[in-house]
């Protein structure tokens, strides 16, 4: 068995332990919340938790945060992460929030795009979802027209299927939309999306 392997960012020459991803110039480049996830997927690889594959495709979302191509102009980052989290009390839902880049994610923008909700919501296939599809496409991609004619496919294929709490990005968001525009309408596969994700 090999010791070392190349660093797994495509054209980087540099030779790293077998049991490390990628080089330290590449790692550091990594959003912490995807650096936390490589290291829970090794653990519960180890502890035989989970399959192979499945550490390799957490391994490879790790990747392409630093391989992605730059956003369009206005969009944030690849890596920049949306997690979205149900807030009750006394057994009561109180909010549904989204945060990104250290605020919070707002629906008032995209409801300027077109208004469904006052708020986000997921897990089904509604006016909060809608909202919330919208306000993701139109974050991740700043393309007003686009988010308006992908959004509902994209609440069908990933919104709606989101448990209590999610985590994503805003290159997995674009990639998503890429592939809705190179397959037609609703071919594209609902992105992967870590249930419970966070920091």
């Amino acid at each position: 068995m090999s010791t070392s392997r190349k660093c797994s960012v495509a054209g980087c020459g540099v030779y790293v332990p077998a049991s490390i991803l990628m080089c330290r110039r590449h790692w550091s480049q990594v959003p912490h919340a995807h650096r936390a996830l490589v290291a829970r997927a090794r653990s519960a690889y180890q502890r035989g938790e989970v399959e192979g594959i499945e550490l390799e495709a957490v391994e490879a979302r790790a990747t392409a945060t630093v391989c992605a191509p730059p956003p369009p102009p206005g969009a944030p980052a690849a890596g920049v992460t949306y997690q979205g989290v149900r807030i009750t009390y006394g057994g009561r839902l109180i909010d549904c929030a989204v945060t990104t880049r250290g605020g919070v994610l707002e629906p008032h923008e995209s409801r300027h795009v077109c208004d469904y909700a006052a708020g986000f919501e997921w897990g089904y296939s509604g006016a909060g979802p809608l909202q919330l599809a919208l306000a993701l496409v139109l974050d991740a991609t700043a393309d007003p027209q686009l988010a308006l004619d992908c959004h509902q496919w994209y609440m069908w294929a990933a919104v709606s299927q989101w448990g209590a709490s999610w985590l994503t990005t805003a290159g997995e968001v674009r990639g998503w939309v890429e592939q809705w525009q190179r397959e037609g309408d609703g071919a594209a596969d609902a992105p992967l999306v870590v249930e419970g994700g966070g920091e």
